[in-house]
């Protein structure tokens, strides 16, 4: 059954957003390394829709005190009977923003934090439409302006009115999500923050470890004493600002400098040259040549300082600096004489991108570890799914809660490309298929064939495997 897990687990991701589309389910492949922080929050979500289910007839009391059905022009009159049906259900993960995101001041890492949080202006209507919140009838909206890293003081900001600042904490030490509202206008909001509480609920899902959250973090650089860890800019900042101020000084320097031609006045005509600079045109001049003159020599320019060389050379080196701090060159394994010297290069030179990428897939996969508790607590039961087996035929499976019972190691790997298979397990991976492809029988070649096609990240592997079942005469039942 760990194959319908899996199976359910990616269809989940991929619901989510958190994962693009793609027809290979084997392999989570990543198109790109995040370099920017990331809070997830996963949440368990129902969409219901009121739809009729049946008519009752309408009855009509008759003179005798008997009841009959109502009838008019048309014939009988029904009456519909409505109930709400759930449309869709499933994990629906929300990106919260550094700059919304609350969790306790004293933690120094957040999956430690006794609680996590998040706040967000809302529409006040909008709150007291939602039948999950108790609204007192006192408290009044406001005017937030929403302003990302990049807004400036002056610049044009999106204005949200008649609002109020809702704030979800969830409670780690009591399993509780509270929702606020900060106010202080309300008669029973704490003197000290503002807060009113419009709905407490127990929380539903029992995580598989105790420091688990619904909130799941990306920290590209950790750091022991900051629980958001290193910025991104603050390894190159130095080298960066003055690579920056040595270009920008070059730049002013080349536009200051004028450019001072001369002429022998007692061998050009003045007037004739003025003419000459200001038309577009073609213009003669005329020239006093005297006998074994040249005309070069009669015009020149005068020597000016340039910009000097040596900052060309510190830009140069600030430059490398940058790349140098940052791990990434403009000319990864460069100067390889060998598969083997250039992959050495690549694993030195790109051990920050391979780190930052390495985290990235441990949030990836803490992703999918909140998703297999959410789904242990509320997938429906009675479900079934087709998966392709090992060797490529299609393989029914039926899952549900049951399924998900019990201890899964799970990981989010990256497929294919230059940064998973270096050039030298690639010759390794061709040299094997060709000694052992035809050695053991069709059943093995399908499944060998399978993870190759994986590993080179291959797409349309189930097509291609289909192909290959024809070609040695396999039937498509499990």
């Amino acid at each position: 059954e760990g194959r319908g897990v899996e199976q359910a687990l990616y269809r989940s991701l991929m619901c989510s957003g958190l994962l693009k589309d793609t027809e290979e389910v084997d392999v989570i492949k990543l198109d790109g390394i995040l370099i920017g922080h990331a809070i997830d929050y996963t949440g368990w979500r129902v969409e219901e829709q009121e739809v009729e289910v049946e008519r009752i007839p309408v009855l009509a009391e008759a003179e005798d005190g008997s009841f009959a059905p109502l009838e008019d022009a048309g014939g009988a009159v029904f009456e519909p009977v409505k109930a709400k049906r759930v449309t869709w259900e499933g994990c629906e993960d929300a990106h919260v923003s550094p700059l919304e995101f609350l969790a306790d001041a004293a933690c120094r890492r957040f999956e430690k934090a006794g609680w996590h949080g998040f706040e967000r202006p809302v529409k006040l209507e909008a709150l007291k439409r939602d039948p999950r919140y108790t609204i007192p009838g006192d408290i009044k909206g406001t005017s937030f302006r929403l302003k990302d890293l990049y807004a400036d003081a002056g610049q044009e900001e999106e204005q949200l009115t008649d609002s109020v600042m809702r704030i979800v904490v969830w409670d780690k030490l009591h399993k509780e999500l509270i929702t606020f509202v900060e106010t202080t206008a309300h008669a029973g909001a704490a003197a000290d923050t503002g807060l009113v509480p419009i709905r407490v609920e127990r929380w539903p899902v029992e995580f598989s470890h105790p420091d688990d959250s619904p909130f799941s973090f990306y920290i590209p650089i950790p750091a022991r004493d900051h629980p958001f860890g290193i910025s991104q800019v603050e390894h190159v900042r130095n080298q960066a600002v003055e690579a920056d101020k040595l270009r920008t000084r070059g730049a002013n320097i080349t536009r200051q400098i004028k450019r001072i031609p001369w002429f022998n006045k007692n061998r050009v005509d003045e007037n004739q040259l003025k003419e000459a600079l200001k038309s577009d045109d073609m213009v003669a001049v005329g020239l006093d040549i005297q006998d074994g003159e040249k005309p070069e020599q009669l015009f020149g320019e005068l020597p000016v300082p340039s910009v000097h060389p040596d900052i060309y050379k510190q830009y140069i080196v600030a430059e490398h600096g940058v790349d140098k701090t940052s791990g990434i060159s403009d000319v990864p394994g460069g100067g390889a004489d060998t598969a083997t010297e250039a992959e050495f290069i690549f694993q030195v030179g790109n051990a920050r991108p391979l780190r930052k990428k390495r985290l990235y897939l441990k949030f990836l996969t803490d992703v999918a570890k909140r998703h297999r508790d959410y789904l242990k607590a509320f997938a429906p039961e009675g479900e079934t799914i087709v998966v392709p087996d090992v060797d490529g035929r299609p393989l029914t499976l039926a899952y549900g809660r049951a399924a998900f019972v019990g201890d899964f190691d799970i990981e989010v790997v990256a497929g294919g490309g230059a940064m998973a298979i270096s050039p030298v397990k690639q010759k390794l991976m061709v040299e094997a298929t060709n000694l052992l492809m035809g050695k053991f029988g069709p059943q093995f070649d399908r499944v060998y064939l399978r993870q190759l096609l994986t590993m080179f990240d291959f797409r349309n592997i189930n097509e291609l495997m289909r192909a290959a079942m024809a070609g040695t005469g396999a039937t498509g039942a499990p």
